[in-house]
């Protein structure tokens, strides 16, 4: 998929797995329970939507924005993140983002550590702390 806008939808309980996400606009969706497990996203935008229960397992993600979302119980297990903004995220109970690889990138983190996942300042080569 490229470049298409569902800002607004509601595509709970969707299997997207496997797909690849290119500027795709997700803005605002009700995403919850989605599987996105083995995505390739890049460039997509994901702000102000409700990931809860999402699964992103071995997803790599490159530049995306999840700023302002729902992330409760959202699992980024073996997920790699790189460039990607959480800004603003409930991350209450989502697995993985505190051991997300290759962040070389960065990964924006400014939630104030809500939740069980701890947040460190964008680095340059390191990881998310």
């Amino acid at each position: 998929m490229a470049g298409e806008n569902w800002s607004g939808q509601d595509l709970s309980g969707y299997d997207f797995s496997g797909q690849s996400f290119v500027g795709v606009n997700l803005s605002g969706c009700d995403l919850l329970d989605c599987d996105f497990s083995g995505c390739s996203i890049t460039g997509s935008n994901f702000s102000g939507s409700d990931l809860s229960d999402a699964d992103f397992r071995n997803c790599s993600i490159t530049g995306a924005s999840f700023a302002n979302c729902d992330l409760t119980d959202a699992d980024f297990s073996n997920a790699s993140l790189t460039g990607c903004n959480f800004s603003g995220s409930n991350t209450e109970d989502a697995i993985g983002l505190e051991d997300s690889h290759g962040t070389s990138g960065g990964v924006i983190m400014n939630t104030g550590g809500i939740g069980n996942v701890s947040f460190g300042a964008q680095s340059s080569g390191g990881g998310v702390r």
